[in-house]
């Protein structure tokens, strides 16, 4: 009988992406896996959370907590969970100092493997040298990986290259991508410290035995090829990781407390179908007050119901309480919200959403088209996924990157009450042909998790694959 094999998981300590590096160890569980999760001590909550709920379901995840050294006489203490973007590159680079802790945990427990976060690209050094493969988990997709690879092959430091225009083509991709300068990092244009940070990612990359991506064939079928063929990079699409798994009580604690669950769902029940607007920014992307205020105007003059997930934002509206109020047409939820089942829930015909990857898969599984408001990251380029590719979205947000909001232009209440009503009353012909377009992804997101079904065949050919080594290994 072969030995069991055993994975380490090693997420960035962010909500975006622990939730979904969970769901994969929870697939692997699923098939036989052991499964390890690590973490930087102390344990974040969400990551117990996460653990204690896949346990209860019958799937045993393993959590080792790496401790962090002390922080130098006088230094701040280093931060293990990443709460602003501002902060990311100094939480990246605090991380490293894991490096010793891991490599023990490898020769400890000699795992087959060890799939880590595409911010810790230094945990495939400490693989390479004790023997054990490395998969990257990438947060993000296909189509924007593509983007990023096309932009540093053609324009990343290259000035010239833009000329005058204001709006750049994104060449060598398989569909026409344009790209407004404003929508790009700074680092597209000059050189700094996070386009190195980023240089170091594709080089682990490169050296890993290979990445897993949350998508599926379906929906990105030109970008897998690209990735793989004109890329020249080996990858594993096994999603939409979240559709694995849809125990419906798993689903409703999902991030949220039960309570909150209970009445939003109350409230949606008693909504006609595809009547009601979702909004919700993720965990990391803060408003400012003026344009909080133009949101909930144009959410008021829109001709329908809304429910907007506030996470992180209370100060500018009232307190910071965990709470579910109606306010005029909508529901405010203030804290976390459950937010795949409220996507999944008939009455909702719409998400106003930043283009998280999260987002946009969970929103591609329940078939709801977008109206897509990116800030930074790569949450321009799945906005063009979203708008220009699929076909199932419309833009509304102020159009410019970046972290600080109070340099960006108010998205005016007008604008987004018309965004809502071209999506929502349109009733064209392309309003109509979005609609469908996005129940046909949904089928076939649900497929692709199925038996036979594209991810499912990947997952298998990927634990053959990582099976296969292991028994080369011990030959």
């Amino acid at each position: 009988m072969a030995p069991r094999l055993h994975i380490f998981f090693f997420p960035l300590m962010a909500a975006g992406h622990i939730i979904p590096m969970v769901d994969i160890a929870r697939l692997f569980v699923g098939r036989g896996v052991k499964a390890t999760l690590l973490a930087p001590a102390p344990k974040p909550p969400l990551l117990d959370h996460c653990v204690k709920k896949a346990c209860d379901l019958g799937q045993h995840i393993d959590l080792l907590l790496l401790p962090l050294p002390p922080s130098p006489t006088g230094s701040p203490e280093r931060p293990t969970f990443l709460t602003s973007p501002a902060m990311s590159l100094e939480f990246f680079r605090a991380l490293e100092h894991l490096r010793e802790p891991l490599e023990r945990a490898l020769r400890e427990h000699r795992p087959n493997c060890i799939i880590s976060d595409m911010f810790l690209p230094w945990t495939a050094d400490a693989a390479r040298r004790l023997g054990i493969p490395r998969l990257v988990f990438h947060g993000m997709g296909f189509f924007p990986l593509c983007v990023l690879d096309s932009l540093d092959r053609h324009l990343t430091g290259s000035n010239t290259r833009f000329g005058d225009s204001d709006v750049v083509v994104v060449p060598g991709l398989p569909h026409p991508v344009s790209m407004k300068r404003s929508q790009l990092h700074d680092s597209v244009e000059t050189r700094n410290d996070f386009s190195a940070f980023m240089e170091r990612i594709t080089e682990s990359e490169i050296g890993s035995h290979g990445a897993v991506v949350n998508s599926f064939f379906e929906m990105e079928a030109d970008y897998v090829d690209h990735y793989r063929d004109v890329m020249g990079r080996k990858a594993w699409h096994i999603g939409p990781v979240s559709l694995w798994n849809r125990d419906a009580d798993e689903l409703a604690e999902r991030g949220g407390a039960p309570d909150n669950y209970r009445s939003i769902l109350t409230w949606l029940d008693s909504k006609p179908s595809n009547s009601v607007v979702y909004v919700c920014f993720g965990s990391l992307c803060h408003l400012t007050a003026a344009q909080l205020h133009q949101l909930g105007f144009g959410l008021e003059a829109s001709s329908h119901g809304f429910i907007w997930a506030i996470n992180g934002d209370e100060q500018h509206l009232g307190g910071r309480q965990e709470k579910v109020e109606e306010r005029g047409k909508g529901l405010m939820v203030r804290g976390w919200g459950p937010q795949r089942p409220i996507l999944n829930h008939r009455a909702v015909g719409a998400f106003i959403t930043h283009c998280g990857w999260n987002s946009v898969v969970e929103a591609v599984s329940a078939g709801v088209p977008m109206i897509t408001w990116p800030m930074f990251a790569e949450q321009f380029y799945n906005e063009k996924l979203v708008v220009q590719v699929l076909r199932i979205g419309v833009s509304v947000g102020p159009g410019v990157w970046g972290m600080e909001q109070e340099k960006k232009p108010v998205v005016g209440g007008a604008a987004i009450a018309a965004a809502v009503a071209q999506l929502m009353d349109g009733g064209g012909e392309a309003e109509e042909g979005m609609r469908k377009r996005a129940a046909v992804l949904k089928q076939k997101a649900r497929d692709a998790v199925g038996v036979g079904g594209s991810s499912n065949l990947e997952m298998d050919r990927l634990i053959h694959e990582l099976s296969v080594s292991e028994s080369d290994a011990t030959e």
